[in-house]
C-alpha cells in the first residue's frame, strides 16, 4: 500500500518509542453489564502481550510486560519485545500516567482501550488513521503460582509471522486434531495442528515442551515449533495467553496465542453476553495486516452480533458492516463458526476464534472478553 505508516510504539516497550492513536468502536455511557469504572479499577499487577506490525514496513512485533497500575493514575512496568525474531532485553522505563473512565474507556501513555471485568483485564488496540495495527492484552495476577496451574487439555490459538520480512503468517487451531495437554508439572504435549500459511490450510506436527510457571504468575513455553514464550496464566489455570518476545535464544518470529481449558457439559450458553472482541488478520493474497477492535454480543443460544467493530488495515480506520455469525459450542467448550475454530471458557468470561480452517481465507485470530 502506497500510504505512509507511522511507527507503532508503545511507552513501556522502551526502545520502540511508539506512536499510537486512540482506538475506536461502539458503545458508551455505563461499562459493560452495569460496572461504573474508575481509575482505581486498574490497581495492582498485570501480565501484558501484544502483537502488532506490517508488511508495508516489513516488520512485526510481539511484546511481553509486566505493568503495575497504583489505582491512583499511574503505571509502572517492564518490558521486553520481539521484533521480527531479534528479542530485546527486558527495560524498565519511566511511570507514565493513566485515566479510566466511568464507562470503562482506558487511556495509557498514547494508547486507548477498556477496562472489563471490573479491572481483572484491559484490551488496547491502535485503531488510528496512518498507524500501524497494534493489539494488546492485560491480565490481573492473583495469589502466587506455580507449575500446577496450568493442568488439562487446552484448545489452542496461535497467530504470528514466519519469515525474516514479517510477510509470511500463519495461525494454528489445536481443537480438531486434539488438544495440548498440560501435566500441571512442567510438561506440555502438542499434537498435530491444523495450519494456515497465508491461505493454506494444512497440518503441522507436534511434540512435547517443558514450561515452567513462576511464583508470580510468569509462564514461560519450551522452544518447541511455536517457538519460546512468555505469558500468563489465569489463577485457577482455565486460560492462558502467551507471547513470542522472549529475550535470549529460541525464541522464533513474533506471535500471539490464547489456550482454554477444556470444559464438560458444556453448550452454546456457555457463550452469552457483552463482549469486548481484539483481533489480528492477514489478507492471503495482500498480506496486509489489520487489526479489529469493538463490540459484539452472543445470545447464548447460537449466534454472535458484531454491530460495533472497527478496523485498521495497513493504517487505513473503517467501520465493518453489522454481521450476525452462528456458532456452536460442544461439551468440552469448543467452538465452531464458519470457517474458524475456537473455544470459550466454562464460565463463558473469555473466548478465541482462530483459522481460516479454510484453503484460501488469510490467517486469523479473535478474542472475545466479556465486558
Amino acid at each position: 500500500m502506497g500510504h505512509r505508516i507511522a511507527r507503532i510504539g508503545f511507552a513501556f516497550v522502551g526502545i520502540l518509542a511508539l506512536v499510537v492513536g486512540g482506538c475506536g468502536g461502539g458503545g458508551g455511557g455505563g461499562g459493560g453489564n452495569g460496572v461504573v469504572y474508575s481509575n482505581a479499577s486498574l490497581q495492582g499487577t498485570y501480565q501484558l502481550v501484544c502483537l502488532g506490525g506490517s508488511q508495508a514496513n516489513s516488520r512485526m512485533i510481539s511484546v511481553y510486560g509486566t505493568l503495575v497500575a497504583d489505582g491512583a493514575g499511574m503505571i509502572t512496568g517492564t518490558t521486553g519485545q520481539n521484533d521480527n525474531g531479534t528479542p530485546g532485553a527486558l527495560s524498565t522505563p519511566a511511570p507514565e500516567p493513566y485515566s479510566v473512565a466511568a464507562d470503562g474507556t482506558f487511556t495509557f501513555s498514547s494508547l486507548s482501550g477498556y477496562v472489563v471485568q471490573g479491572g481483572a483485564m484491559a484490551v488496547l488496540a491502535q485503531i488510528t488513521d496512518m498507524a500501524r495495527p497494534f493489539l494488546c492484552v492485560l491480565i490481573r495476577r492473583e495469589g502466587t503460582y506455580d507449575n500446577s496451574a496450568l493442568w488439562g487439555d487446552y484448545h489452542m490459538g496461535l497467530i504470528g509471522a514466519v519469515d525474516s520480512d514479517a510477510r509470511a503468517h500463519w495461525t494454528t487451531t489445536g481443537m480438531g486434531m486434539g488438544p495440548v495437554a498440560y501435566d500441571g508439572m512442567g510438561v506440555g504435549t502438542y499434537p498435530d495442528v491444523q495450519r494456515n500459511d497465508d491461505g493454506t490450510v494444512g497440518v503441522q506436527g507436534g511434540g512435547n515442551a517443558n514450561y515452567s510457571i513462576a511464583a508470580d504468575g510468569v509462564v514461560t513455553l519450551g522452544a518447541t515449533w511455536e517457538g519460546t514464550g512468555l505469558g500468563a496464566v489465569e489463577a485457577g489455570g482455565a486460560f492462558m495467553l502467551v507471547s513470542g518476545a522472549a529475550p535470549g535464544p529460541g525464541a522464533m518470529l513474533p506471535y500471539m496465542g490464547c489456550f482454554i481449558r477444556g470444559g464438560g457439559g458444556l453448550d452454546d450458553s456457555a457463550l452469552a453476553g457483552d463482549y469486548l472482541l481484539g483481533g489480528i488478520q492477514f489478507d492471503a493474497t495482500t498480506r496486509d495486516v489489520a487489526v479489529r477492535f469493538g463490540f459484539v454480543s452472543a445470545d447464548g443460544a447460537g449466534t454472535l452480533s458484531l454491530d460495533a467493530v472497527r478496523r485498521n488495515t495497513e493504517g487505513v480506520v473503517a467501520n465493518e458492516l453489522p454481521v450476525t455469525i452462528p456458532y456452536v459450542v460442544d461439551p468440552s467448550g469448543r467452538v465452531s463458526s464458519p470457517g474458524v475454530e475456537g473455544a470459550v471458557v466454562g464460565d463463558g468470561r473469555l473466548a478465541f476464534l482462530s483459522g481460516s480452517v479454510s484453503n484460501g481465507a488469510g490467517p486469523t485470530l479473535v478474542l472475545l472478553i466479556r465486558r
